[in-house]
C-alpha cells in the first residue's frame, strides 16, 4: 500500500496517530521476517519511533495542532578523487 503524507507548500506534512500505529505494525512485521538479530533489533526500533510519534501525534491531535514534520534537503557528499 502506498502512503502519502499530506504535503503543505512549505514542505511541511501533517502526522495522523492512525498512519504512525500502522507504520508501527509495519516495521514489527519486518522484524518478524528479519534475516538476522541486527536487522531485527533495527526494525524493532524504528517500530518503538512511530509508536512515539503516534503518541505525539495524539496529544497533538487532541489538543491542537498535529505534529509536523519537517522535510528538509538532503545533504550529498563526495569524496575528493584519491589519486
Amino acid at each position: 500500500m502506498e502512503r502519502r503524507a499530506k504535503l503543505h507548500g512549505s514542505g511541511e506534512y501533517a502526522m495522523n496517530p492512525v498512519d504512525c500505529k500502522e507504520r508501527a505494525a509495519e516495521y514489527r512485521r519486518m522484524a518478524g521476517d528479519a534475516p538476522n538479530s541486527r536487522v531485527r533489533g533495527i526494525l524493532t526500533d524504528m517500530a518503538r519511533t512511530w509508536d512515539r510519534l503516534a503518541i505525539e501525534a495524539e496529544i497533538g491531535h487532541n489538543s491542537g495542532p498535529q505534529v509536523r514534520a519537517i522535510s528538509e534537503p538532503v545533504a550529498t557528499h563526495t569524496p575528493p578523487d584519491r589519486r
